[in-house]
């Protein structure tokens, strides 16, 4: 009896040490703006290609700390993933509806860190070592009125049990400077 309630004990303890929460609390989480550019021509041809850019700093600004935190020292990570949204314009629900490319359309780096469904691509650090790159191409091919969003947009770093994971956080900007919505037409 004195063995059953020791175990019973043992395992109570074990239980309060088990904590599903491990990868919330060991997860930093950033902000950065201005890190897309996009120069929106308005109108395309069918077989054109869509381009956008991501680039943003190793070294981001963590709020309550003063200086600026290393992500790549901190995770090890030479590359954070990210999805992009593409919407077309539905004439049936007069509304903007999802798409999910096909791969074999979006041309960019898609290495082996990219878990994103859909449109998932990664960027990754420079030649200098300072700065997290990603060129993004989608070929164009159909018309319509279609729409990037960068509204949820999250770059995170791989999982990896030993380390910290960032997560960073990408904030529009609020003076609609970033003009999304473009045409296809045959």
């Amino acid at each position: 009896m004195k063995k059953i309630v020791m175990c019973l004990i043992m395992g109570i303890v074990l239980i309060g040490c088990y904590s599903s929460d491990d990868y919330y609390d060991r997860t930093v989480r950033l902000q950065v703006r201005d890190v897309i550019t996009f120069t929106n021509d308005k109108e395309y041809q069918v077989g054109d290609t869509l381009r956008f850019e991501v680039a943003f700093s190793r070294y981001l600004n963590e709020d309550g700390f003063s200086s600026p935190l290393d992500v790549f020292e901190t995770t090890g990570a030479e590359a954070f993933s990210y999805g992009f949204d593409l919407y077309q314009y539905s004439d049936f629900s007069k509304r903007f509806e999802p798409i999910f490319l096909d791969p074999e359309l979006v041309i960019g780096s898609k290495g082996e860190g990219s878990y994103y469904f859909g449109n998932g691509v990664v960027a990754e650090l420079n030649e200098t070592r300072d700065t997290y790159v990603s060129e993004v191409g989608v070929v164009l091919v159909e018309s319509g009125t279609f729409q990037l969003d960068f509204d949820f947009l999250y770059f995170t770093s791989p999982f990896n049990e030993n380390s910290v994971i960032v997560s960073i956080e990408y904030v529009r900007p609020s003076d609609g400077t970033l003009d999304l919505e473009f045409s296809v037409v045959e």
